[in-house]
């Protein structure tokens, strides 16, 4: 199986199973396409949260802050608000 690779990727590979991280080619090859698929599944998310965050862009869901002063206040009533979520019992979702 290793043949096939790259020879970068053939040295790494061997790297990876004489430090004993993976016994074989073969694990090494189930272990990275597991990992391949999470990174996946990731973007995917990502895209999907990027897509919403552009339609609330296109429908003015949004909150406009200009300058310092108003980043500051604007975290402090997200701290304040959290805060009387937390002392009121209630479950951030």
């Amino acid at each position: 199986m290793l043949d096939s690779y790259p020879p970068e990727i053939q040295a790494f590979v061997q790297q990876k199973i004489a430090a004993g991280v993976v016994r074989s080619a073969d694990e090494f090859a189930i272990e990275a396409a597991a990992l391949y698929c999470e990174v996946d599944r990731r973007r995917e998310e990502l895209k999907a949260k990027v897509a919403a965050g552009m339609a609330q862009l296109e429908t003015g869901d949004y909150v406009d802050i200009d300058g310092e002063e108003e980043l500051r206040e604007f975290f402090e009533d997200v701290k304040r608000r959290g805060r009387e979520r937390l002392a009121a019992g209630s479950r951030f979702e």
